[in-house]
């Protein structure tokens, strides 16, 4: 199991990196420190082996595995999910450090993209029926794990620093 800290900010520190804890113990501490005053939320998110990342009872990312040859210069990315309580989407690219790196999300209709990802990145859709990620002009660079989440969004805790 693997448990990640999230927050849009360029910097972001977790201890401990990898938590591993024996059946008796009953608790654990992670903490989560980013540098970042203009980014007032953290998310935490529990991805296990193998699975998507999922703040939804269902949610739905399709293809499930995608492989495109050299001359193929775009990637589409679909994420479905059956709760109309979860008005937000956001779309995260884990690359082979294990660090989740923040795309952009949907909220209903409305999509913004992080700085980085613009203009080759662009999140497409609606939040309540098919989100998309579409990723242009792709490369070598783009190799990476991409997850789609939903979030309530309002039951989040504001993080002070």
């Amino acid at each position: 199991m693997l448990i990640v800290c999230v927050v849009c900010s360029p910097v972001i520190q977790q201890s401990p990196k990898h938590l591993l804890r024996t059946v008796k113990e009953k608790e654990a501490n992670l903490s989560c420190y980013h540098g970042d005053s203009s980014y007032p939320y953290l998310y935490w998110y529990q991805q296990k082996n193998k699975v998507c990342v999922v703040c939804s009872p269902v949610i739905q990312q399709s293809p499930k595995h995608l492989l495109l040859k050299v001359e193929e210069k775009v990637a589409n990315l679909s994420c479905r999910h059956g709760d109309n309580d979860y008005p937000y989407l956001f779309w995260y690219q884990q690359k082979s450090s294990g660090s989740l790196g923040l795309i952009g999300m949907l909220s209903y209709g409305t999509a913004s993209e992080e700085d980085k990802y613009k203009p080759r990145f662009k999140i497409t859709g609606h939040v309540k029926e098919d989100a998309f990620l579409l990723i242009s002009n792709i490369n070598a660079e783009d190799s990476a794990v991409y997850f789609c989440a939903a979030s309530e969004h309002s039951r989040t805790i504001p993080f002070n620093l």
